[in-house]
């Protein structure tokens, strides 16, 4: 049989390909509720189409996709990094953040993380919308770091630490009480509305680890 034939990383044909596949996987991922890549009976199917990166783009006309997608589409630009915790030794704790966005496409009220201190590196977590609000439910492990959760009452922010805490390392989790305390911030500090995930950054090392090692999008 003929062997496969390989890519040359030092080519621009590599270069190229990795473009178009990490652009294509990026709008995909933002018209996830339409499966063809080449459909235009509505307009949300049009730009996607339109958008895609096909094998023989030119060189500007990949680049006006790109731009277009990144500026007017696309708002994940927000950076995440680990949290630290008042009481504790060391900032090395493995974490999770999970970046949430408003399940509004109209909003303008930004992306709001959330983080799991000493994630259990699960690949695959799978983390469900929340409604947000001025109600918080706050778990504190066993070295005093902590999950904390704003949601719009009560019971939703007790919901969100419940279907949380399985992705904490066991040995580190406290029972529900003393572990687990609830409270109200101020009126009005917090918006209300449905928050959905965006994506998943994991740090192995916590502060320590300038970059997530890996990022799952949902």
């Amino acid at each position: 049989m003929p062997s496969k034939p390989k890519f040359d990383a030092n080519s621009w044909e590599f270069t190229q390909r990795m473009i178009r596949l990490g652009h294509n996987r990026r709008v995909k991922q933002y018209f996830r509720d339409i499966s063809s890549d080449t459909a235009t009976n509505t307009g949300r199917e049009a730009v996607k189409t339109s958008l895609l990166i096909r094998d023989d783009d030119s060189g500007i006309e990949t680049m006006n996709k790109m731009l277009y997608f990144s500026n007017y589409l696309d708002r994940d630009f927000t950076a995440t990094y680990p949290e630290s915790w008042q009481v504790q030794v060391g900032n090395d704790i493995p974490q999770l953040v999970i970046v949430f966005r408003n399940a509004d496409p109209k909003s303008k009220s930004g992306d709001y993380p959330l983080y799991i201190p000493h994630y259990n590196g699960n690949r695959r977590p799978k983390i469900k919308p929340y409604e947000k609000g001025d109600h918080w439910a706050r778990w504190t492990l066993k070295d005093n770091s902590r999950l904390i959760v704003n949601a719009k009452n009560e019971a939703e922010a007790v919901r969100v630490i419940k279907q949380l805490e399985k992705y904490v390392k066991r040995k580190y989790r406290t029972p529900e009480s003393p572990g687990l305390v609830t409270g109200e911030v101020a009126k009005g500090t917090y918006k209300k509305f449905k928050a959905i995930p965006l994506r998943a950054d994991y740090y192995p090392t916590g502060k320590k680890s300038n970059y997530p090692q890996w990022r799952e999008y949902f």
